[in-house]
């Protein structure tokens, strides 16, 4: 679990829990002060939508809007199937990673995301959709990066640097 004495540090501006498996996430929202987050190997899923979580998840990721002033969210090696609901209020966003999230799908347009990140310049879908023997594509992983690839194009038409990083296989 998180110490109790880390919710006094104010000021506050980076924590990384990475592959801490008896973490409790329940108190993160109340570091306001953060601008980087990193979640990575904690076996987190994102809240029961109407999607179904992963089997193997252990934890559910906490609403991270309280977090507005977050640049840096890297969510890396865990087990979303879909993206979290917050990401589009988290307007202060710069880099958002979910690499190695081996069962997450894309199964709608990033744009309303997309749009709502003004400041957004990376999204790192590396290791995504995973499928295992499998000699072509399913229909919800030629979805997935469908919209993957519409991201990036709506990226790349920013005034600034911004990317989608994926992989092709």
């Amino acid at each position: 679990a998180l110490p109790p004495w880390l919710s006094s540090l104010s000021n506050l501006r980076l924590l990384d829990v990475s592959g801490n498996n008896n973490v409790n996430l329940s108190g993160i929202t109340a570091l306001t002060q953060l601008d980087t987050l990193v979640l990575q190997n904690l076996d987190l899923s994102q809240p029961m939508g109407t999607e179904q979580i992963s089997t193997f998840a252990k934890r559910i990721l906490p609403n991270l809007e309280p977090l507005s002033k977050l640049k840096v969210l890297s969510l890396g090696g865990n087990r979303f199937t879909r993206l979290p609901d917050c990401l589009a209020k988290m307007t202060s966003l710069e880099v958002i990673d979910f690499n190695g999230n081996k069962e997450l799908q894309v199964l709608s347009p990033l744009t309303p995301i997309i749009s709502a990140l003004p400041n957004l310049r990376i999204m790192d879908f590396r290791h995504v959709h995973k499928e295992k023997g499998t000699a072509y594509w399913s229909d919800a992983k030629c979805t997935t990066m469908k919209f993957l690839a519409a991201a990036a194009k709506l990226l790349k038409r920013r005034k600034y640097a911004s990317r989608l990083i994926i992989d092709r296989d």
